[in-house]
């Protein structure tokens, strides 16, 4: 988790710098090892899911930036109907 974190910032860093080929490289990294983790972290996938999406829509990819937001929206909707199954 602390290498992907540290893959975020990269990618926050180089997305401020206006890198963006750069920035997305590293979030799909990021997201890789966050994919991978056993129980995912569902703020973490959300987080670069939504960083990538941004990227490509300003880049004029939103057929991808869309797919990442449904994404987006069906992990929080999964953790919300598990957490309202805990109560």
């Amino acid at each position: 988790p602390d290498i992907a974190a540290s893959l975020m910032n990269l990618g926050n860093v180089h997305c401020c710098q206006g890198e963006h080929s750069a920035a997305i490289s590293f979030y799909k990294r990021a997201l890789d090892i966050y994919e991978k983790m056993s129980p995912p972290n569902i703020d973490d996938l959300v987080s670069c899911y939504y960083n990538i999406s941004e990227l490509y829509h300003e880049s004029g990819n939103y057929s991808d930036a869309l797919s990442l937001l449904q994404s987006c929206l069906q992990l929080l909707d999964s953790a919300t109907e598990k957490s309202a199954l805990l109560y």
